[in-house]
């Protein structure tokens, strides 16, 4: 709407390097019409005399939009078009914020995190219209709010964290009718740690710390019967600090550390006979790191360092053998393959670094050597840090850097062929 401003957001540290002095800023105001930010805070005049972007300097997340600059940071709704978009509720009337967060499709509605004041964060669903948007549970009594978070529908129900003010934040579900505790896995006040939570078939796995094994890997069913530790990977209270959760042929890949191999890529079908490492990628070493587990159609990419041609492209389908460096993108150096996203078959785009020449630019791969290069130097002046990228309907899109064009929207199409991305606008 006219007038688009930004709600006064507390003191900050602006990022910024050594060269230049610290600022701060305390509010901000955008003019549509005149296309001009307007930052008030302190030593601002110091950090323009030093340098031109000073958009480039702003941590954004620090401020909360306010779209029509009367209802605060709350839940709208789009068709697609400017007239299919609206204001859908003012959770938190007036100026204040709910920040809606946790936007989650599951059962005919959409569950959310807001903040109405009243109850402090809590568990809200929408319709899509005003009247069918209500608070659906206060877990926790009070403007405390339970904060609740990580929603995930699995087997039929819908999980999240929160904090009931009495066993601390654990593992909750619902069946879009009784909500209820899962199970108090450290069985205290303290809470158990839920993370990760990743729907595989129709259960949910996530990392949780009972406060005896460490961190290790879960399941459940629902039930408390049915929540379970899969396996004790790393005997004692260290735990085996799983992470990169991902599903891929009906299984659950992560990485983990079982005090022996260093941390390496593990698959497990929920039992624990079928809990078993995948790879020992880096032998007799820390561990290579797995990290930005991505599925295609067959195949199971990753970033893993085996401590010989240092941070690469990998690629599993499940088995030892099948477990494989993709290319040594940069042999002198790591390449740091990141954003991994997957087009169609076993194609991916993902973000790398060949050498400090071309810097990190947006590469292809169809999981063979032959068929991994790069696609575009965006920026050929320096690097050009694709991200966000996404991929829809035969056309994928992503952020990238230019030097005249700056930070736009990029995109391109893809069928049998891959073609060069181009800027939208």
């Amino acid at each position: 709407g006219s007038g688009d401003s930004v709600a006064p957001a507390t003191s900050v540290n602006v990022p910024v390097d050594n060269a230049i002095p610290t600022a701060t800023y305390t509010s901000a105001l955008y003019n549509l019409a005149g296309n001009a930010l307007s930052i008030t805070g302190t030593n601002f005049d110091t950090l323009a005399s030093v340098t031109t972007d000073v958009k480039g300097l702003v941590d954004w997340t620090k401020f909360i939009w306010d779209i029509d600059g009367s209802n605060g940071a709350e839940l709208w709704i789009t068709d697609g078009t400017t007239a299919g978009t609206t204001l859908l509720k003012d959770i938190c009337s007036g100026a204040c914020n709910s920040d809606p967060f946790e936007l989650t499709a599951f059962g005919g509605y959409v569950y959310f995190a807001a903040d109405n004041v009243d109850n402090g964060f809590e568990l809200w669903r929408s319709d899509g219209t005003s009247g069918g948007t209500t608070l659906f549970a206060d877990v926790q009594n009070g403007a405390s709010g339970s904060g609740p978070a990580n929603l995930t529908a699995a087997g039929g129900v819908m999980f999240f964290t929160a904090d009931d003010g009495v066993v601390g934040e654990e593992l909750w579900m619902t069946d879009g009718s009784v909500t209820q505790l899962v199970k108090d896995i450290d069985g205290t006040a303290a809470p158990s740690n839920v993370a990760n939570l990743t729907a595989v078939g129709g259960s949910l796995y996530f990392t949780a710390d009972d406060g005896v094994n460490g961190e290790e890997v879960w399941v459940s069913d629902g039930t408390a019967a049915g929540t379970m530790m899969i396996t004790d990977l790393r005997s004692g209270s260290s735990g085996s600090s799983p992470g990169e959760l991902t599903p891929f042929n009906g299984l659950l890949y992560f990485a983990a550390n079982d005090g022996t191999s260093g941390k390496e890529l593990w698959v497990t079908d929920g039992t624990v006979a079928g809990t078993q490492l995948v790879k020992d990628i880096d032998p007799g070493g820390s561990g290579s790191y797995p990290s930005n587990l991505t599925a295609a159609e067959s195949l199971l990419y990753f970033e893993a360092d085996d401590d010989v041609a240092g941070s690469e492209l990998w690629a599993s389908d499940g088995t030892e053998a099948g477990t494989y460096l993709v290319k040594d993108i940069d042999p002198s150096n790591d390449s740091y393959p990141d954003n991994i996203t997957p087009l169609a078959g076993n194609a991916i785009l993902f973000s790398a670094t060949s050498n400090y020449t071309v810097g990190e630019e947006l590469w292809f791969s169809d999981g063979t050597e032959a068929g991994t290069y790069l696609l575009a130097d965006i920026n050929p002046n320096g690097d050009s840090y694709p991200y966000n990228i996404v991929a829809v309907n035969g056309r994928a899109f992503l952020t990238a850097d230019h030097d005249v064009y700056g930070g736009e929207l990029w995109t391109l199409t893809y069928e049998y062929q891959v073609f060069l991305p181009l800027i939208v606008k």
